[in-house]
């Protein structure tokens, strides 16, 4: 997969020597604005 096809929201976590990918809340609240008001459950599944 091409690094520029991915969105400005994902993130990659080392651990244990494997790399994880995940889409950070933080970074789509600057892209989508306050998103405070979703559920929590909603924003596990966004991660």
């Amino acid at each position: 997969m091409s690094t520029e096809s991915l969105p400005e929201t994902l993130q990659t976590l080392e651990a244990a020597g494997t790399t994880y990918h995940y889409h950070s809340l933080a970074k789509a609240a600057e892209a989508l604005g306050d998103i405070d008001r979703l559920p929590m459950t909603l924003k596990i599944l966004l991660e």
